[in-house]
């Protein structure tokens, strides 16, 4: 089976939060825990990122950082040890101000005016690693990204651990397509935040797209990385498995089937990563197996009606190819099955012809369109079909061009010169045309076969869209029963 494996869709990036880059000393716990619900004053950064508001008190440089926090109608003071702080931001009465309005701002989807009032704040403070920071942050949100670079730049100077700067001038770079500068500040920024697996996917989709030397060695350790951050995480099981895809050798198809097994393992009823696994067991000629786990999918109560369509189709595509593909067409999918919904089919067959190029599928969809009266479309499948499908195809394409060719035409179906075989096949593909039955009884009459002729006129009869057509054909049936009868009296004449 050919196999064109899902490409899984873009994800959805790494977040803003800092995460937990470093256990944090209990004193700084209970710090966050008093300073919740404190007014914006001075600000405490701490070494993980988390910034605690307060009034910053005098006290010796090298001992620990008093802080008066507002805790219901009074204050307390704490102290947070100097090895937890990165740095202070002592912010006078105007520097809250601008923050405040640039915030409201912001929060009102006001960006031009949230980036003048940064700009403000960042003049007057022009060491302040978070006021570049967030005019960067509003600049990017302004499509300014030049611009946002320049400042997110100047953040990370000021403050090199600080990993939502990195991660926003990574962005503000690739935005930019400056590749490998993006390239660098997302290693930087996965280094800072080794816990957020959106960081190390970032950093693995642009070195695929770059596809520089080791570049995709260093993308499979990044994919590694998101795994291990979020074990539970999709998106990261379905792109760590799809760049092993990407190389092509066998090891790398197993490394990929080993990815999506584990996590599949892991998660039971994960849809991405199971159709996925599903479509590389198929791809590998497991069609059995793969029609297991689309089974197992479907399974779920919780499937949009559009979704649980794809996946029956692709349950039935892998048992009928597990099957040896012998039906005419997988099983719903029959277009001269009586019960066959004709759009639906051809949906479904749409679908699954972008998974495998199986000529039998194109046949079967072919089918499709000629029963609908499609008879176009049907025609050009069918044209191709006879030229590149295999024999047995290539065969029942030119007996279904018999029947696209008088569909164009506006004529019955010309078929009555056909051996048995060829006539048999005909009705096997077209059991909805009452002239393939005909052409069929026609042949076995040759043959002297009458009771089966008398079967196919009978079986025509019962599908003929006139009733011209049917009456006639119930003559042909009375007539060869009569032959029928006639032959068994004198049998041993």
């Amino acid at each position: 089976m050919a196999a064109r494996l899902l490409t899984p869709p873009p994800g959805r990036g790494p977040g803003r939060g800092p995460g937990r880059l470093a256990r944090r000393a209990a004193a700084a716990a209970a710090l966050v825990a008093l300073g919740a619900a404190a007014a914006r004053a001075d600000e405490v950064i701490l070494r993980d990122g988390t910034e605690v508001q307060g009034e910053v008190l005098a006290g010796p440089d090298d001992g620990p950082v008093r802080l008066a926090v507002e805790r219901g109608r009074g204050r307390v003071v704490v102290e947070i040890p100097r090895a937890e702080v990165r740095y202070v931001r002592r912010l006078g009465g105007e520097d809250q101000r601008l923050s405040r309005r640039a915030e409201e701002a912001l929060l009102g989807s006001d960006v031009p005016a949230a980036v003048r009032l940064l700009e403000q704040l960042v003049a007057r403070r022009p060491d302040d690693p978070r006021a570049h920071r967030e005019l960067g942050f509003a600049l990017l949100l302004a499509n300014r990204d030049a611009a946002a670079a320049t400042r997110l730049e100047r953040a990370c100077d000021l403050d090199r651990l600080d990993f939502e700067a990195h991660l926003a001038l990574a962005q503000a770079l690739q935005r930019l397509e400056r590749l490998d500068q993006a390239i660098d500040r997302f290693r930087e920024a996965a280094g800072l935040g080794p816990s957020h697996p959106g960081v190390w996917r970032a950093l693995a989709q642009l070195l695929l797209a770059r596809r520089a030397p080791r570049d995709r060695e260093e993308a499979l350790r990044a994919l590694r990385r998101a795994q291990q951050a979020a074990p539970r995480d999709e998106d990261a099981a379905v792109e760590h498995a799809a760049a092993w895809l990407e190389g092509g050798r066998p090891d790398d198809r197993a490394q990929a089937r080993r990815v999506l097994s584990d996590y599949v393992a892991r998660v039971p009823g994960s849809l991405r990563a199971g159709r996925l696994l599903a479509q590389l067991l198929a791809a590998q000629g497991e069609h059995a197996g793969a029609a297991a786990q689309t089974a197992a999918l479907l399974a779920r109560r919780d499937l949009a009606p559009p979704l649980r369509e794809a996946l029956e189709a692709e349950r039935a595509l892998y048992a009928w190819l597990a099957a040896g593909a012998a039906a005419v067409a997988p099983e719903g999918l029959d277009a001269g099955a009586p019960q066959c919904e004709l759009a639906r089919a051809a949906r479904q067959l749409d679908a699954l012809l972008d998974l495998t190029d199986h000529p039998g599928l194109a046949l079967a969809r072919a089918r499709v369109a000629l029963r609908a009266g499609n008879a176009g479309p049907a025609a050009e499948l069918l044209e191709r079909l006879t030229l590149e499908a295999p024999p047995p195809v290539a065969a029942d394409a030119l007996l279904l061009q018999r029947v696209a060719a008088a569909l164009l035409a506006e004529r019955p179906l010309e078929a009555d010169g056909l051996a048995p075989a060829k006539a048999r096949r005909l009705v096997a593909l077209a059991p909805w045309l009452a002239t393939a039955h005909r052409a069929l009884g026609r042949a076995l009459e040759r043959e002297g076969d009458f009771a089966a002729a008398a079967a196919a006129y009978e079986a025509g009869a019962a599908v003929a869209a006139d009733s011209a057509t049917r009456d006639a054909l119930g003559d042909d049936a009375a007539r060869a029963r009569g032959q029928a009868d006639r032959q068994e009296r004198h049998g041993d004449l």
